[in-house]
């Protein structure tokens, strides 16, 4: 048990119980939680997933009720009681600390894994700080944010319709809360305050960079990633005016080549972090 993490829905949302693998106790709310959190796993790919529910704990009419969350979420019982707990390990277990860009749904707009790692690290978060992920895309960025630490938070801002329904569905399967909201700058002004700022994409937008440090509290990060040549003077223009860190990342993957392997580069990332001070 000493691995099995205790979740409560009693307030929360179904989908902060849905995980990529280990074992759960969820505290239900009320008796419609078991088969919500099973159409949920279900939903993301977790049907296998061995689900027990346990009512009236303790007491003379104590039950437990072992299946799948497939068959709770297609077949539930008519009469779970409203006390009632879950017991779930999830399937298949594919937990993992960095998750692969295979884990998101994307349509190519996603920070890869590699430049994720790093981009994590100069973003360095810390127990409950709210992140702003600016151009978010899959919104892989904010994900991982928000797994990195107790109460970090997360708002997503993307002006893409069907990749804002990409970072909602990526939130869900990851079991994490993320703001999702339209188009920057336009959607600051009533959206939450960040710690941290991360601009994705959008950095030769007239005036999203300056928008994006009046944001910013006194102390918060800003980290912006670019890949092109415009981008790029972009970001070295604002490392002359304000200072900060202005790195260049350059990997490369084995593919074969004939009967032989061969490295293929990647785009290389431009990415300057500044502190505000």
């Amino acid at each position: 048990m000493y691995d099995t993490e205790v979740i409560s829905l009693v307030t929360a949302q179904p989908h902060t119980a849905v995980r990529r693998g280990g074992r759960a106790i969820v505290l239900s709310g009320d008796r419609s939680t078991p088969q919500a959190l099973a159409v949920l796993l279900t939903e993301h790919g977790r049907g296998d997933s061995k689900f027990s529910v346990l009512e009236q704990l303790g007491g003379p009419a104590e039950r437990r009720r072992d299946g799948t969350a497939r068959a709770w979420a297609c077949d539930p019982p008519l009469d779970v009681d409203e006390l009632n707990v879950i017991a779930v390990r999830y399937l298949p277990d594919e937990r993992t600390s960095w998750a692969p860009d295979e884990a998101f749904a994307h349509d190519g707009q996603i920070t890869k894994h590699p430049i994720r790692v790093l981009t994590l690290a100069a973003l360095a978060p810390r127990p409950g700080q709210r992140l702003w992920d600016v151009g978010a895309g899959s919104g892989a960025i904010a994900v991982q944010w928000c797994r990195s630490w107790p109460g970090c938070t997360a708002v997503a801002f993307e002006r893409d319709e069907r990749r804002r329904r990409n970072i909602g569905f990526n939130a869900a399967a990851f079991g994490v809360s993320v703001d999702v909201r339209g188009d920057a700058p336009d959607a600051f002004d009533d959206a939450a305050r960040p710690s941290v700022i991360f601009l994705g994409g959008g950095v030769t937008q007239p005036g999203l960079l300056e928008a994006c440090l009046d944001s910013l509290p006194a102390g918060g990060n800003l980290v912006a990633n670019a890949v092109t040549v415009e981008s790029e003077a972009a970001l070295a223009h604002a490392y002359s005016r304000l200072g900060g860190e202005l790195r260049r990342f350059q990997h490369y993957l084995g593919e074969p080549l004939g009967g032989f392997t061969g490295w293929r580069p990647q785009l290389p990332v431009t990415q300057w972090s500044v502190t505000k001070r």
